[in-house]
Formats: structure tokens, C-alpha cells, sequence
């Protein structure tokens, strides 16, 4: 799926590729994960990503989800502080509460995120949702 950027070049495009096997099944607030992956894919090409991938695995009692870019990575000086909220915006102008949000969604399912890959060819982060929802 590619779409157009929010702002900047409108020529660019943004190219999402959708690695998650069709039939798996994800419980949760529809909106809310949306937000989280949007959120992750948003700073990804802002940081100047030209795809994200995401894909999904089983754990012990967890769905994993992969979202994957082929970007710079995050600096090394950001990863400390990457879920804090007004702490990690990589980017002049960004108010450094994509992750925080995406975080906040993610936990409210019981779940949690993690940068899992960071390099100079792209950042993986994994969010694990439950199973099965919290009661």
C-alpha cells in the first residue's frame, strides 16, 4: 500500500507493506492499533524511510507485531528516552509523543513495545499483544 505523505513533497510516496498472513486473527481496539502503527510508521518515514513492513508472530501467550523501516535508524543518543513523552523527537519541529502514544494504546491492551533492531539499515520495533484481552 503506498500513500501520500501528510506534508512535505506530495510526489513522495509512503510505502507500507502489509506481511501479516491473512487469515491471523488480532484482538484488540481497531482504532487504537491503528494509532500505535501509524504512529511507528509515521516516525519512520519522517525520519527518512522509504518502506515499512510489518508482520506478526506467535510468542508464549502474545501476538508479536514487527514493524520494520528501512530507514537511518534511531540515534543512539534517542534510545534511552524513546517512549518518554516531549523527550525522543529526533526531528526539529516534532513533539516526541508518537512512541509515548503508541505506547499508552499498546499497554492499555495489555501488551508493550520495544525497539528489538536498530541500525544503519532501519529500525524494528515489536509490540506483543495478549492473546487473549485483559479483563
Amino acid at each position: 500500500l503506498a500513500e501520500p505523505p501528510e506534508r512535505g513533497d506530495p510526489n513522495a510516496l509512503r510505502d507500507w507493506h502489509n506481511a501479516v498472513d491473512a487469515g491471523r486473527i488480532v484482538r484488540g481496539d481497531r482504532s487504537m492499533l491503528f494509532r500505535a502503527l501509524f504512529n511507528l510508521g509515521r516516525n519512520a518515514f519522517e525520519a527518512g524511510a522509504k518502506a515499512v513492513t510489518v508482520t506478526a508472530s506467535d510468542g508464549p501467550r502474545v501476538t508479536m507485531i514487527d514493524v520494520a523501516d528501512d530507514g537511518p535508524g534511531v540515534p543512539a543518543a534517542l534510545e534511552a528516552k524513546l517512549f518518554q513523552p516531549f523527550a525522543a523527537s529526533g526531528r526539529p519541529g516534532g513533539s516526541g509523543l508518537g512512541l509515548a502514544i503508541a505506547r499508552d494504546l499498546v499497554r492499555a491492551h495489555g501488551g508493550d513495545i520495544a525497539l528489538v533492531l536498530n541500525g544503519a539499515v532501519g529500525a524494528t520495533f515489536r509490540f506483543t499483544l495478549p492473546t487473549r484481552p485483559p479483563d
